[in-house]
C-alpha cells in the first residue's frame, strides 16, 4: 500500500473519530411522516482544527413511513440535504463524507453573499433503511480572522425525470440548523504535519471556481443489469462522436482500482482539469463509506497511527474537463470503465459506481 493511500485512509478514520468529540450536538425532531426529506431525528455538530479546517456533521435517520412516502408513480424522488456557508470567500467547501448508499454530491455557488452550497442527494432511496443511523460530514477551509462563519443545513426534496436533470421540488426546503466557527470546539489535529509531498490531496490539478450546473438524471433510471448495459452502450456511442478540438466536461467511473500514482500520471499526460473525485472506503467490519472532494486547497495530512480503522480506500469516479483528443486516448487506459459526457442540453454527467456494484454481476 502506498504512503499516500495509507495517509488517506488514516485521514478518514481520524476525521470520523473527531466528529464524535466535537461540540455538543443540537438535536432536531420531525414527527411529520409526509415530510419525508427531513429525517425523523437529526443531530448537528461541528469541530474546528488548528489547521483552519471546519467539519460540520449531521447524524440522522428516517422512519419506515417516511421512506415509503418517497415513491412516486411518474418520476423518481430523492431525499437530499443542502449545506451552505455564509461567507463565500472565507469559508469554502472542500470535501464530504457519508455512509448513505448511492450518495452524489454537487458544489455550487450561491448568488451574492450567501456563500457556497454542497448538495448531498441520495440517488437510490430503496437502499436506505428505516431507523438506521446515517451521517453526512462536510469539510470547509477557513480563511481570515472572523469567528462568526456559519455552516447551515436544510433538507430538500429532489426528483429526476427520464433524459432530464435532477431538480429541486419547489418550496420543499426545510431549514434544520446552523453552527458557527466560534461555537465549535478546537481539536488539536493533526498532531504531526507531514511534508508537502505527503499531502492527501496534493495530486489534484488546478481548479476553477464552481459554476451552477444541471446534473444528468439518467443514472437514477438504471434498475437492472440490462438497463445498465444499455446505459454503457449509449455512453460509448456518445464518446465515439467527440471531436479532437472539443473541450468537454466528463465523468469517469473506474471498473478497476486506480492507484494515486496512476491518477497523477493521467492528470499530467492528458492535461485534465479535475473538478471532483469520489472514493470508496471500507472499514474492518466491511461497512462502506463514500468520500468526495473538490479541490487541492484542502491542506490536510496525518500521521500513521493505531487509530487507523479503514482497510481500503479506492478512487471510484473522477469528474472534470479535458480536450477531445486526450479523452479519446484516456479511454484506452486500464481501469477506465465508463466515460460520460455533457449532453446536448448542457446537463453534466456524474459517475455510476453505485449502479455498477449493484447490477454488473447480477
Amino acid at each position: 500500500m502506498t504512503k499516500r493511500k495509507v495517509t488517506a485512509i488514516v485521514l478518514l478514520s481520524q476525521l470520523v473519530w473527531l466528529s464524535a468529540v466535537g461540540a455538543e450536538p443540537s438535536v432536531i425532531l420531525n414527527s411529520d411522516s409526509e415530510n419525508w426529506d427531513k429525517p425523523a431525528a437529526v443531530s448537528f455538530e461541528a469541530f474546528k482544527t488548528n489547521t483552519d479546517v471546519f467539519a460540520a456533521t449531521a447524524r440522522f435517520e428516517w422512519t419506515d413511513r417516511q421512506l415509503s412516502s418517497i415513491k412516486h408513480e411518474h418520476y423518481i424522488r430523492f431525499p437530499a440535504f443542502e449545506f451552505r456557508s455564509d461567507r463565500p470567500e472565507e469559508l469554502k467547501p472542500q470535501a464530504i463524507f457519508t455512509n448513505v448508499p448511492a450518495a452524489k454530491f454537487e458544489r455550487v455557488p450561491e448568488d451574492g453573499s450567501e456563500g457556497y452550497r454542497i448538495k448531498a442527494t441520495f440517488w437510490d432511496p430503496e437502499q436506505i433503511r428505516a431507523d438506521m443511523p446515517y451521517f453526512v460530514q462536510t469539510f470547509w477551509k477557513r480563511s481570515g480572522n472572523d469567528e462568526s462563519h456559519k455552516v447551515m443545513m436544510e433538507s430538500l426534496q429532489r426528483f429526476a425525470q427520464p433524459n432530464g436533470s435532477v431538480y429541486d421540488l419547489p418550496d420543499t426546503g426545510d431549514p434544520i440548523t446552523s453552527v458557527s466557527w466560534k461555537e465549535s470546539q478546537v481539536e488539536e489535529w493533526p498532531a504531526k504535519r507531514h511534508a508537502s509531498e505527503d499531502s492527501v490531496i496534493r495530486y489534484i490539478g488546478p481548479q476553477k471556481q464552481p459554476t451552477a450546473v444541471k446534473i444528468k438524471s439518467d443514472a437514477a433510471y438504471i434498475h437492472s443489469k440490462e438497463s445498465l448495459e444499455q446505459y454503457k452502450k449509449a455512453a460509448k456511442a456518445k464518446l465515439d462522436t467527440i471531436t479532437e478540438q472539443s473541450y468537454s466536461r466528463f465523468a469517469i467511473t473506474f471498473e478497476q482500482n486506480v492507484g494515486f500514482s496512476t491518477l497523477e500520471r493521467w492528470l499530467k499526460e492528458y492535461n485534465m482539469e479535475t473538478t471532483q473525485l469520489y472514493a470508496l472506503a471500507i472499514d474492518n467490519e466491511g461497512k462502506c463509506f463514500t468520500f468526495s472532494w473538490f479541490g487541492p486547497d484542502l491542506d490536510i495530512s496525518s500521521k500513521v497511527g493505531p487509530e487507523m480503522r479503514f482497510v481500503s480506500f479506492t478512487i471510484t469516479e473522477l469528474e472534470g474537463r479535458v480536450h477531445g483528443s486526450d479523452l479519446a486516448s484516456l479511454q484506452n487506459e486500464e481501469g477506465v470503465g465508463i466515460i460520460e459526457l455533457t449532453d446536448e442540453q448542457g446537463r453534466e454527467p456524474t459517475g455510476i459506481r453505485a449502479w455498477l456494484e449493484r447490477y454488473a454481476n447480477k
